[in-house]
């Protein structure tokens, strides 16, 4: 499956005590070797092409010397950042629980769409059980539909009203007049 994109969480990262314990050069390592385990098959294993690449192989990915790596490494290793597999591959056990994660919501969703497709909503065509003992509600219909027409004698609302052609506030007929004003201001001169 090809995944344009990482889920990364920055305050994680910072935040991780085990990687804070470690050098600057074994953090950048680990943050190579977590776009390569992006790219794995399993997710978050440390693998090219499902084959675990040896300490030279990492030093090609990296362009970086093989001691440099080794180095590096046994810092990440020394300080439980990483885990490994019984085989030796290593891999992220963030990626990983993420990753499972991902497919139990996956396979929860696809359960919940798979009920809603059935007939009667319900699995094996039984009536779709309301939540919590709660009957299922009625569609609701609108409130002026269920009243008869009435004439009001009010056709204009009660708050002010903006001109169409100019866009300035003007009272309407039946709207009140505001206290903090004196009446004159409403008055035609």
């Amino acid at each position: 499956m090809t995944r344009p994109w990482l889920k990364f969480f920055p305050r994680d990262w910072r935040a991780d005590p085990r990687l804070k314990l470690c050098s600057l050069a074994a953090r950048g390592l680990w943050i190579d070797l977590i776009a390569y385990m992006h790219e794995g098959e399993p997710y978050g294993h440390l693998t090219i092409d499902r084959v675990a690449p040896g300490i030279g192989g990492i030093a090609a990915l990296t362009g970086r010397p093989v001691a440099e790596i080794r180095k590096a490494l046994n810092e990440l290793e020394a300080c439980q950042v990483f885990s490994r597999t019984a085989a030796g591959v290593i891999y992220s056990r963030r990626m990983v629980r993420d990753q499972q994660a991902m497919e139990e919501g996956r396979a929860h969703a696809e359960r919940r769409w798979a009920q809603s497709r059935e007939p009667n909503g319900g699995p094996l065509g039984q009536a779709k059980k309301p939540p919590m003992g709660r009957p299922l509600r009625r569609r609701q219909r609108a409130e002026a539909r269920l009243q008869k027409h009435q004439t009001h004698t009010r056709s204009l609302p009660r708050a002010r009203m903006r001109s169409r052609s100019s866009g300035a506030l003007i009272p309407s007929a039946t709207a009140p007049i505001p206290k903090s004003r004196p009446a004159s201001a409403f008055s035609r001169r």
